[in-house]
């Protein structure tokens, strides 16, 4: 799928290479889809890392003068940029506007592979010019601080203000009128909503008035307000799922990820290999798996989120993404893919859909397939109830997702 480390640095291209040229060797670095245990290995080298390499080889490998490096960096930029517009021009996109309210459809450009290929490079050349031009201990302590905006994309999820938001258009609301609708203090939020402005996360039209933009919107659910105030698991169940992984993801992931150092230091946990001795036991204080804890009555709502996270996982990338991690076409008719951990099973009704001479076992606990997608599961799809802490092996499978 991808070259090797050193197949990589004797292919770099030079500096004026176009992105056209670059992204078949590089494209495989942009996209992560749900990864084959048995017949796919991960890339040696991250998009970033690869984009370092062509900088730096452009630059006269690893040169003294940084100033070398940015100039590639640019032109790596520029020419992706150039092929970006040649492929809008090509077919008559209409390049979306950071101001525009999200939808798949409005994401349509963005998810052609020609520009999803040349936005991987221009942001990974970005990233890198950005710790070239400022001062290394401004950099180290930028990535620092960014719990702060992790932590306020979680507040605004929580306080439903892109929903909010939603009928206001580009004019906006007044802080005052989205903090009443859950009781917040104003000027708090006012803060909050700032830091995300200023990550480009909802845009403030003028002092504390602010409006959804194209990121923010990804947060919105799509459902009443007063339905999100009243029954809160609603905002997990009939929609795209992304909110629900976004705040998966800033909610228990995030708390765990704080344990990681006390974890990896701790005499016991640090060796470990338990589904309960993580760092999400330590967070948590709890000695159970995260699972059993998700299943706990008065954990539901963490359990009803879960379950729409793999669906989030599926909606928030490109349609064909799962389609493009391995040949499908290789494997014989009638072969038995095992879906480890999948959920309600949205990656393999999509595999199942494009290749329907394929069988699909979905693996999962049973609090999760009891909501595994009842319209197919008859037809192409099985399910099967496997602890998390030891998936059964099954020895006929042809390959499995993980």
């Amino acid at each position: 799928m991808t070259a090797g480390r050193k197949d990589l640095e004797g292919a770099l291209p030079e500096a004026h290479t176009t992105a056209d040229q670059m992204a078949p060797t590089y494209q495989g670095f942009s996209r992560y889809p749900k990864m084959t245990s048995s017949v796919l290995n991960p890339p040696p080298l991250s998009c970033r890392s690869a984009i370092v390499l062509i900088a730096q080889n452009a630059a006269g490998r690893i040169s003294q003068d940084a100033l070398a490096e940015l100039k590639a960096l640019a032109n790596i930029i520029q020419s992706s940029i150039e092929q970006i517009e040649e492929v809008v021009t090509a077919n008559s996109f209409t390049f979306p506007s950071p101001d525009s309210t999200f939808s798949p459809e409005s994401e349509a450009p963005r998810m052609h592979p020609a520009i999803r290929s040349a936005g991987s490079l221009i942001t990974s050349a970005a990233a890198q010019l950005i710790t070239l031009v400022r001062p290394a201990p401004l950099t180290v302590l930028d990535i620092t601080v960014q719990f702060n905006v992790c932590a306020a994309l979680r507040t605004a999820i929580s306080t439903h203000v892109a929903e909010i938001l939603r009928d206001a258009g580009p004019k906006g609301k007044q802080v005052l009128e989205i903090a009443q609708h859950t009781k917040v203090h104003p000027g708090k939020l006012a803060r909050v909503l700032r830091l995300l402005a200023t990550n480009y996360v909802f845009k403030e039209v003028s002092p504390d008035v602010f409006a959804n933009n194209s990121l923010s919107s990804v947060l919105d659910t799509g459902k009443p307000v007063e339905e999100l105030l009243t029954k809160p698991e609603s905002r997990h169940i009939g929609t795209s799922g992304i909110t629900s992984l976004i705040e998966h993801a800033l909610d228990v992931g995030f708390k765990s990820a704080s344990y990681l150092t006390e974890t990896l230091l701790d005499p016991e946990f640090g060796h470990a290999c338990e589904a309960n001795k993580t760092a999400f036991n330590k967070a948590y204080n709890v000695n159970e798996d995260m699972w059993s804890w998700f299943e706990r009555p008065e954990n539901r709502l963490h359990l009803v989120r879960f379950r729409a996270v793999m669906n989030g996982l599926k909606n928030a990338s490109p349609a064909d993404a799962i389609l493009e991690g391995y040949d499908w076409e290789r494997l014989p008719e009638g072969s038995l893919v095992v879906d480890v951990g999948g959920g309600v099973g949205s990656q393999s009704l999509t595999l199942a859909k494009r290749y329907p001479q394929l069988r699909f076992l979905i693996q999962d606990r049973e609090s999760v397939l009891g909501d595994a997608i009842h319209d197919v599961l008859d037809t192409v799809l099985e399910k099967e109830h496997a602890l998390c802490t030891r998936i059964r092996p099954r020895e006929n499978s042809s390959a499995k997702l993980l």
